[in-house]
């Protein structure tokens, strides 16, 4: 009974998306496991059920899940849960494309759980797509590397906390 008001349907999603121009991107940061599995399968033998599926449909679209096919997305202990915590952090780094900034959130995920949360992206793009196309460390590193200041530094490591960058600089001779 509580179903109808405690979720929301796949279909009902996709639908919405379909609507769409452009790039679709669906984040579900959920749980893949079916929590009605046992309620279900006690009174039913004949229905299989396997938890939030992939869609049919998806030329044009990102669909990033949370964790794999089967297993539950931890909620973590703060604010965010991991996957959400990664992504946010990943989509303040300029200049990735969205495979390259899945696959870092996938890594930082499993890394924060301890292996038992692994993300699953699919992507059917036919081209590169970027969210952010703020300037990339590269390009703003190319700009101050000759700077004698160190606020431009400073402002550089704000900006770009995870660039390689960061030790060039503070291990020269400058």
């Amino acid at each position: 009974n509580d179903v109808e008001f405690q979720a929301v349907s796949m279909a009902r999603v996709m639908s919405a998306l379909d609507r769409s121009t452009g790039v679709r991107i669906l984040i579900l940061d959920a749980c893949r496991d079916n929590p009605l599995d046992k309620r279900i399968t006690s009174t039913s033998r004949a229905l299989v059920s396997r938890g939030l599926a992939r869609p049919d449909r998806t030329e044009g679209t990102v669909i990033a899940y949370a964790t794999a096919s089967d297993q539950i997305a931890h909620d973590g202990s703060r604010r965010n849960s991991p996957f959400t915590t990664a992504l946010l952090r990943r989509l303040a780094e300029p200049g990735l494309e969205i495979g390259t900034l899945f696959r870092r959130v996938t890594q930082d995920v499993f890394e924060a759980t301890a292996g038992r949360q692994r993300p699953e992206i699919s992507i059917s793009l036919f081209n590169d797509y970027y969210l952010n196309l703020k300037d990339t460390d590269s390009a703003a590193w190319r700009q101050i590397r000759e700077s004698a200041t160190p606020a431009d530094f400073q402002n550089f490591l704000a900006t770009y906390p995870n660039s390689d960058r960061k030790s060039t600089r503070l291990n020269s001779s400058h």
